[in-house]
């Protein structure tokens, strides 16, 4: 499904929604019913506007997933998997607090009057997909840790046992109340893996990972969705890059991924059988996830190369020359210690 054809089927949900019961409205969720008795507190537009939440916390959770798979599949040695382990629980702790603030912020608007049932249901599922994604992001680090040599992990700080907490934080994360609610909005398959099950550490889509099973439909809304996220990723990188040369080849390699991601979204659609649209989708997300890769490295190398200029440290160029920023100019020499 293209951009215009997304937008069209939603716009045509809407108001097929208005003139449906509300239990067969949640087919929009894999076809499952939602279980939640009060769904009659929940208005048609909510529970619309909860499932594409839903689903689009789910798109953002599967390209983070491959982004892990990517970063460790590109990882030569145990001291890089370690790094990419160790700042992935920093990003899993993030969320967590995040999470655990927008359900207290979501319940007392609740009960100030200011969201109506249905909305704080709709805004609830989103989170309870958004704490899925982090579970199983903490699952993956847990795994990868757990193939680490021992003082490779005591080397980083690393402990297993931790991570193990940190998943099981996730999976406990605003208790069974939290998903009853979302399952009212968007059916029992709340925040799954879009791509079905898949071996922890080994995200789909990477070495490793079983073959994605989904419908090649499905696969072509997921890509359309990666590439979306990866022309944002693209739009900040080229505000934020400046003179830095590894910033701005990295923004070069992440708008020929891009490039390359389009091609082959529009091979998909123009395949003339399942098999070969679902494979072009597939190469399609792997190239969108690189897309963005690239442009978040462009985006940090920029942002450290204002700070060193902020500070007045000295900056080496590519030619191995350096500025002081405070003390002058110095050019292909290092006579200062």
């Amino acid at each position: 499904m293209n951009r215009i054809g997304a937008i069209v089927m939603a716009a045509a949900l809407v108001v097929a929604l208005a003139g449906i019961p509300l239990g067969a409205a949640s087919a929009f969720a894999d076809g499952e019913e939602p279980t939640d008795e009060s769904n009659e507190s929940i208005a048609p537009g909510e529970r619309l506007s909860g499932v594409l939440a839903v689903q689009n916390a789910e798109f953002d959770g599967e390209v983070t997933e491959r982004s892990y798979g990517v970063k460790i599949a590109g990882a030569a040695t145990d001291e890089a998997r370690a790094d990419v382990v160790n700042d992935t629980v920093v990003d899993v702790e993030d969320r967590l607090d995040e999470l655990e603030e927008r359900l207290d912020e979501l319940e007392a608007d609740r009960e100030a009057g200011e969201l109506t049932d249905g909305q704080y249901r709709a805004q609830v599922a989103k989170v309870a997909a958004e704490r899925a994604t982090a579970e199983r992001l903490a699952e993956n680090a847990e795994a990868t840790a757990g193939e680490l040599p021992e003082d490779v992990l005591a080397e980083r700080g690393i402990d297993v046992d931790a991570i193990a907490e940190l998943r099981e934080r996730a999976s406990e994360l605003g208790g069974p109340e939290t998903a009853e609610l979302a399952r009212s909005i968007a059916g029992d398959r709340v925040g799954g893996p879009v791509a079905g099950d898949r071996t922890p550490g080994a995200p789909a889509g990477t070495p490793g990972g079983p073959p994605n099973e989904t419908a090649a439909g499905d696969r072509l809304d997921r890509a359309d969705a990666a590439i979306d996220r990866a022309v944002d990723e693209i739009d900040r990188a080229e505000s934020a890059v400046g003179g830095d040369e590894g910033a701005t080849d990295a923004l070069a390699e992440a708008e020929s991924s891009l490039t390359e991601a389009e091609d082959a979204l529009e091979r998909a659609e123009d395949a003339g059988n399942e098999s070969t649209a679902d494979g072009s989708a597939e190469e399609a997300i792997d190239r969108a996830t690189e897309a963005i890769e690239y442009a978040e490295e462009a985006v940090d190398r920029a942002d450290g190369d204002r700070t060193d200029d902020a500070d007045g440290d000295r900056t080496d160029d590519a030619d191995g020359d350096r500025t002081d920023d405070a003390d002058g100019t110095e050019d292909g020499v290092n006579e200062r210690p």
